[in-house]
């Protein structure tokens, strides 16, 4: 499965809305780095429920996951999909629900193992077809 390329949207109202109704948020399909140039920037913009996919690459971040997101390497082997980071944890969790990250390699470069490459704070993180080295417990 290929994910669409879409850009955020915007929310919709229902059919039955009316002037007091919230607009109703639909999922969003984000790519890294055609929307976004950094994965913290979509995290920072994306909604609960949203997908931000990220293209091979080296990507030296660290994230902090507040929402019930998923962040997923596509388009290529999770070998090729890298998060480093240096001196710092490279993700974060503090969801109220449930973050997935997938298909990644996470790397932290620290060589007085305090950071690590995924610390939760709050919330459920679902872990699939990822690496993980360095770092505390790396």
């Amino acid at each position: 499965w290929i994910p669409q390329l879409c850009t955020k949207s915007t929310p919709v109202m229902s059919a039955a809305a009316t002037d007091a109704a919230q607009p109703q948020h639909v999922f969003a399909s984000i790519n890294v780095p055609e929307d976004f140039n950094t994965i913290s920037e979509a995290l920072l913009l994306a909604e609960d429920g949203d997908t931000i996919y990220v293209a091979p690459g080296d990507y030296h971040e660290f994230l902090i996951i507040n929402k019930d997101v998923t962040v997923t390497g596509h388009r290529g082997s999770h070998k090729d999909i890298r998060i480093l980071s240096s001196h710092n944890t490279a993700f974060t969790v503090r969801c109220k629900g449930v973050g997935k990250v997938r298909n990644l390699s996470i790397i932290v470069d620290d060589s007085s193992n305090f950071y690590h490459c995924l610390a939760i704070e709050s919330g459920v993180v679902m872990v699939e077809n990822c690496d993980m080295s360095g770092g505390a417990w790396g």
